[in-house]
C-alpha cells in the first residue's frame, strides 16, 4: 500500500447481499474492495499479494474460513485475517484463538467493530514496515 493508495481488502462471503452491502460500506470509507463469493473463486495469488487485509465469511461453499486462512497465512504471514461467524461454538473459538493469526468477528456484524479492526491492523502493519 503506497502513501496515496487505498488499502485493499479481499472480502469473501457466500451471501451476495451481505457481501455487496459490506463492500459498499468499506468503499465509502476509503477502501478498495475485491469481492468473492467463495475462496476458490480467487483466480490467482495476485489479488492476495496486493491485499492489505482479508475479511472472510466463515461458512463458504467450498471450505471453512480457517482452512482458507491457513493457506493465506502460508503465503502472507503478516496479512491481517478476520473470519466472520454467525454462531461460533466454543470449539471454533478455541481453534481460532489457537491460530494466533486469525481473529473472530461475530455476525450479525457490527460494522464499526470491523472498521476499527481494519484501521488498527493497517496502522500496525504500516509501522512494522517502517521499522523493519
Amino acid at each position: 500500500m503506497g502513501p496515496q493508495s487505498k488499502p485493499t481488502i479481499v472480502l469473501i462471503d457466500h451471501d451476495d447481499d451481505f457481501r455487496h452491502a459490506l463492500a459498499e460500506n468499506l468503499r465509502d470509507d476509503g477502501f478498495d474492495v475485491v469481492e468473492y463469493a467463495d475462496p476458490t473463486d480467487l483466480q490467482s495469488a495476485t489479488c492476495l499479494e496486493r491485499a492489505d487485509a482479508v475479511v472472510n465469511g466463515y461458512a463458504t461453499e467450498s471450505e471453512d474460513g480457517l482452512t482458507f486462512a491457513a493457506s493465506v497465512h502460508d503465503r502472507r504471514p503478516t496479512l491481517p485475517i478476520v473470519v466472520m461467524v454467525a454462531y461460533p461454538t466454543p470449539q471454533l473459538e478455541a481453534r481460532i484463538a489457537a491460530t494466533k493469526y486469525v481473529e473472530l468477528l461475530r455476525k450479525p456484524l457490527n460494522y464499526p467493530d470491523l472498521y476499527e479492526w481494519l484501521q488498527q491492523r493497517l496502522v500496525r502493519n504500516t509501522l512494522a514496515k517502517q521499522i523493519g
